[in-house]
């Protein structure tokens, strides 16, 4: 049995419920606000990368001439083996 507190507790919990219409948190919305966060976080990245390349410099001439160096390498390794390919 249900005393008048417990139903009249009820009663007002529910007509609150109705109220307020509160609405679920659908998986659009979840979505939305992970996109949200990847964007935040590239931006952040972004930042950071930039940051670092401002702090510590980056040689471009430097990089240039190991490119040149590897090149070189891989052309005196190749030498031989295209003696064999029949032109």
């Amino acid at each position: 049995m249900m005393n008048k507190t417990m139903f009249s507790v009820f009663v007002l919990g529910s007509i609150y419920a109705q109220s307020v219409k509160a609405e679920a948190i659908e998986i659009g919305d979840i979505l939305e606000l992970l996109q949200l966060y990847m964007v935040i976080g590239g931006v952040f990245i972004a930042v950071i990368a930039a940051l670092g390349i401002w702090v510590f410099g980056f040689d471009v001439r430097r990089t240039r001439n190991e490119l040149d160096d590897v090149k070189k390498e891989v052309n005196e390794k190749r030498k031989p083996f295209l003696n064999y390919i029949p032109s």
